[in-house]
């Protein structure tokens, strides 16, 4: 069985996600496995040859759920795009992430995220290319660190 997903989101942000993304405390567990199961059918689709679906544990199911308010087939379209892009573009996904060369990244200066939230309570990143240096860190390294940044900031539920 499916493990259940924790709710770390505060009553204020747990109103704002039922008004603004058709969250409902009550149903979210079914649509999440709804939502699997959706997937799960797809796993053998021939167009997506070559996709591997890493992960199916309800947090990151939750992510997709919550970024098109709920619609399975919307949100089901935007979890096979993220992972068709992971397996077309596999050599910026498939770079160490533990590699000395990230963390050079992000103690240059070159990204980092504001401390606190907007008052919409949005995450800030920024990034000074400035700072870049493009011979020590080319392109596809930049790009993966900014995407698992901002990966990192989507475990946050009050991100999502």
């Amino acid at each position: 069985m499916a493990e259940m997903c924790s709710n770390s989101i505060d009553g204020e942000t747990l109103e704002k996600a039922r008004r603004e993304l058709n969250e409902d405390p009550d149903t979210r567990e079914q649509a999440i496995a709804d939502f699997r199961a959706a997937i799960e059918e797809k796993e053998n689709d021939p167009e997506l040859e070559g996709v591997v679906f890493e992960r199916k544990d309800s947090p990151f199911l939750l992510r997709f759920l919550r970024a098109k308010k709920f619609d399975q087939s919307r949100s089901l379209s935007l979890y096979m795009k993220y992972h068709t892009i992971r397996r077309d573009y596999g050599k910026i996904f498939s770079e160490d992430d533990s590699s000395s060369n990230l963390s050079h990244i992000l103690s240059s200066g070159v990204l980092y995220v504001l401390n606190g939230r907007t008052r919409n309570g949005e995450k800030v990143v920024c990034i000074r290319p400035e700072k870049w240096d493009m011979e020590q860190d080319p392109a596809e390294r930049m790009i993966r660190t900014v995407l698992l940044i901002l990966d990192k900031l989507l475990e946050d539920e009050e991100t999502q």
